[in-house]
């Protein structure tokens, strides 16, 4: 009886191992190393005059392929920060895959962008109120989808999901 445990314990020792050694060789042979860089326009090509110097961080979310899953963050927002009008995030993602990245740049303490979910951003008017033009209220988004098939490094232009409006009169 007792050789026929000692065995028993044996066998299962050894399966636990395989398997484990099994799982881990998968997850590192399935996975890629993806870098993207967000460039948050500092010198805008229109004739606003804002330059985004407030915009200090960027909110990210990872989607399935057909959005209808987010699959990261679970729970709360993942950001970054932006220095000199650049973020950069470092992932570690299934090749094979393809993902829908949201994106989404602001300045942190505005308080006027409700960015629970990335992809129905909401606008508090009632904050921005009449001085909606000023540069803490700047917003920048891109929206990418990437097919990841080997290391990915991309970098990714943000653009303002607002559209601006000039009036001009001639003095009376």
């Amino acid at each position: 009886m007792r050789k026929v445990l000692t065995l028993s314990l044996l066998l299962a020792m050894i399966m636990i191992g395989s398997c484990q050694k099994d799982a881990s060789r998968r997850i590192v042979e399935g996975d890629t190393q993806v870098t993207l860089t967000m460039n948050v326009p500092s010198k805008i090509a229109t004739r606003a005059l804002s330059e985004a110097e407030h915009t200090d961080i960027v909110f990210y979310e990872i989607w399935t392929s057909d959005w209808q899953r987010k699959l990261y963050p679970v729970d709360d927002l993942a950001s970054e920060a932006v220095n000199d009008g650049r973020a950069s995030i470092n992932l570690t993602l299934v090749t094979n895959q393809t993902y829908n990245f949201i994106f989404w740049a602001q300045n942190a303490g505005c308080g006027a962008y409700d960015v629970t979910e990335l992809k129905n951003v909401g606008v508090n008017y009632d904050v921005i109120g009449a001085e909606g033009n000023q540069d803490k209220f700047d917003a920048f988004y891109a929206v990418k989808t990437i097919k990841v098939e080997g290391p990915v490094n991309e970098t990714i232009t943000l653009y303002r999901p607002f559209a601006q409006l000039n009036f001009g009169a001639d003095e009376m």
